[in-house]
């Protein structure tokens, strides 16, 4: 690991006036880099503008003489006016991305004094350290003056709180609106620059729960179950039992879906209810629908299949039994045909005539919007319609099983987000 610290120089430096040792001398003795970078101002036209060129030439001279290892390198920063805080970031942004460049291919701790230098200087390496410009720590070297007996004169100073509090809220948000891709992307992020190696490791973790849900709510369930395998057992090292448990749950579901194929189930006719459900959430109406009349047609092929023990799905393909009692005798199966055939064989309608006419009505509106035949566009009341009808007509047909309560539910899915979010 290469230890590389980088410091403004102050008029302070090498040496105070009564002869004590500078902030940079003083940092370099507590961190003990292996590499330093100084960033000195050069002298301008006008003289009377204070530069630290000698000084930064100065404390090189000296920590040669006592640190015979340590590979010291002078960045002259040009500033006109070295309180142009736009001047100072800009030029410390391209010099600190040419250092980052250069160390690319090698393990690297960075760190910053931030004690020497103007105080523009100084704000702005904390800017830049905020906005995670540089994984780095900051450093601050206390003057004598105020250092207590027996206190360490160079203290750490946080700066990544702010911003990293701001990561954690916007990924907070994104994963409450079912935005899982967004909320991934900020964990990783802070995974990427985060200085506690604690939170490092759990932002990486979190960020592959949170790529399973992607996949997931785009229906990849292969790739859901990829990233929940990969993500379960550092779940377990990190001591999130209860979420390990959740997860759990969730690799197991995801293999029984995948189980299924083609073949409509309850698992997944309810994964499609919630999903639907998410689109309403992230009013996208149109998709949710088209969810529904999945979930319409799925649920009444799954009773075809449980019920009346047909497998086919074309009409060509049935027993002349089955036939018989059909007005049509080609084409697939409609929710129409089967309801049909459920009445003439049990006696009985699968479920209410008044859900029932509701469904067809609905199933009917869709057949004139941009879902199927026409140009009509879908309200949000047609969306929550249809996922109220959605419900009712899977309560009906699963009444032992409890559907909200599916492990990738919005109820599941509060109780992940205050088990990641709360705890990193």
């Amino acid at each position: 690991m290469i230890k590389i610290l980088l410091s403004a120089v102050g008029l302070h430096d090498p040496l105070g006036s009564d002869g004590s040792e500078g902030p940079i001398m003083g940092a370099v003795r507590e961190l003990k880099p292996d590499i330093l970078f100084l960033f000195p101002t050069r002298r301008q036209v006008n003289e009377k503008l204070t530069s630290t060129e000698e000084n930064s030439r100065a404390t090189t001279e000296k920590l040669g003489k006592s640190y015979g290892n340590l590979k010291i390198y002078e960045r002259t920063l040009n500033l006109p006016d070295p309180t142009d805080y736009g001047r100072i970031i800009g030029l410390l942004t391209a010099e600190i991305e040419e250092i980052k460049a250069q160390y690319s291919g090698s393990a690297t701790e960075y760190s910053v004094s931030i004690t020497s230098g103007t105080p523009q200087l100084q704000s702005a390496f904390l800017v830049l350290l905020g906005s995670n410009r540089l994984k780095a720590k900051a450093y601050q070297v206390v003057d004598l003056r105020y250092l207590e007996p027996g206190e360490n004169r160079v203290r750490l100073v946080e700066t990544h709180f702010m911003e990293e509090s701001n990561q954690i809220n916007r990924a907070r948000k994104f994963f409450n609106k079912n935005n899982f891709e967004s909320a991934g992307a900020e964990l990783l992020e802070l995974a990427c620059y985060t200085i506690y190696p604690e939170r490092e490791k759990k932002a990486e973790v979190f960020h592959d729960l949170t790529t399973c849900y992607f996949h997931w709510d785009l229906y990849q369930h292969e790739e859901a179950l990829k990233n929940i395998e990969k993500c379960m057992p550092q779940l377990r090292k990190y001591g999130f039992d209860d979420l390990a448990a959740i997860a759990g749950e969730q690799k197991a579901i995801l293999e029984e879906i995948i189980a299924l194929e083609e073949q409509e189930g309850y698992l997944n006719l309810v994964d499609l209810y919630h999903n639907a459900l998410r689109r309403l959430e992230g009013r996208q109406y149109v998709d949710c629908l088209n969810r529904f009349k999945r979930i319409y047609e799925g649920t009444y092929y799954y009773v075809a299949d449980t019920r009346l023990n047909i497998k086919q799905k074309k009409i060509e393909n049935l027993s002349q039994e089955f036939k018989t009692i059909l007005y049509r005798k080609k084409g697939y199966l409609g929710t129409y045909d089967i309801s049909n055939l459920y009445k003439s064989i049990k006696g009985e309608d699968i479920i209410s005539d008044n859900l029932e006419h509701q469904l067809n009505d609905l199933a009917r509106q869709r057949n004139l919007t941009i879902n199927n035949h026409g140009m009509k566009s879908v309200s949000k009341q047609d969306a929550e319609k249809a996922m109220d009808l959605a419900g009712k007509l899977l309560k009906k047909i699963f009444p032992e099983d409890n559907i909200d309560e599916y492990c990738f539910s919005r109820l599941t899915l509060e109780k992940v987000e205050s088990m990641i979010f709360d705890r990193i």
